[in-house]
């Protein structure tokens, strides 16, 4: 992660951390390695079921992509080029992803899911994030692993999926104490003894203030979000990665053009249009 230092008319310095832009997009080939690890290091291919058997959901998008559009509307563009920061802290904005243990609910084992939230006060320099819990949509579609369906898991994301109402369409409102806040406790308390480096921070943040990468995922082909759970073993924290996937009305994962793609990752002066697979999210602080 970049750091910087702008000068006020007051010569009160102020911190600004800056993450590279254009870090969040990645290929579809590395979306299937990462699930695939995930699959191999929590042992899914065997007959015994865990908390870890869940490996995505789906979600609306409507809801996430108001708030954020409004988000954006009200940015004061004023300040440090679209930054809010004073006394060496750096509040971030974008999708926050909370990672929660949903407990057994009749014949469904309890299970992992991601919820998102449009978050406007992420400080970085804050190990104990809080859940700013205004709305939270949480999926309606949890995918659970089946290996005689998701052996191949190349084949599998390439193929349609039609949307399955599962569960009602959810979304979270309330106090500090209510709902989500309450599976995010015990998720971290779970995961501690599984994968002790997603112990501490619970979640991701896919910011919106560099990178365009969020605001360019919302194309009008976008109708759902679905997300899936990676694994990257080169990592000293967070090894457990939220993978974000565009989906269209009939349930297809939205795929970018590879060609496109490679050239928009090692080319500063490219542009992208069209799907975009997001996966880089903080933490841990992205490197440029």
């Amino acid at each position: 992660m970049k750091v910087g230092v702008i000068n006020f008319k007051d010569n009160n310095q102020i911190i600004i951390y800056m993450s590279a832009q254009k870090n969040f997009r990645i290929t579809f080939d590395d979306a299937v390695k990462y699930i695939q690890a995930y699959v191999d290091k929590f042992k899914l291919d065997t007959e015994d079921p865990s908390i870890m058997n869940s490996i995505g959901g789906t979600m609306k998008v409507d809801l996430i992509k108001k708030q954020l559009e409004q988000m954006q509307s009200e940015r004061d563009q004023a300040l440090t080029n679209r930054y809010v920061a004073s006394n060496n802290q750096v509040t971030y904005q974008g999708l926050m992803c909370w990672m929660a243990l949903v407990p057994q609910q009749g014949m469904i084992v309890e299970h992992i899911i991601a919820a998102i939230e449009v978050n406007d006060n992420v400080n970085l320099t804050v190990t104990d994030q809080d859940i700013d819990h205004q709305i939270l949509a949480r999926p309606f579609d949890v995918i659970m692993y089946d290996k005689d369906k998701h052996g191949n898991i190349k084949a599998w994301l390439e193929q349609q999926r039609p949307i399955v109402s599962q569960f009602r369409d959810r979304i979270d409102r309330g106090q500090p104490d209510s709902g989500l806040r309450k599976l995010v406790a015990e998720y971290k308390s779970r995961i501690a003894s599984i994968e002790p480096s997603n112990a501490t921070k619970p979640y991701g943040l896919f910011e919106d203030q560099l990178s365009q990468d969020v605001t360019d995922f919302f194309t009008q082909e976008v109708k759902y979000i679905r997300y899936y759970f990676g694994y990257d073993e080169d990592l000293n924290e967070n090894k457990i990665r939220i993978i974000l996937f565009g989906v269209d009305n009939h349930g297809n994962n939205l795929k970018p053009n590879v060609i496109d793609l490679e050239d928009y990752l090692t080319n500063s002066g490219s542009t992208l249009d069209g799907p975009s697979i997001l996966q880089t999210s903080w933490p841990p602080p992205t490197t440029s």
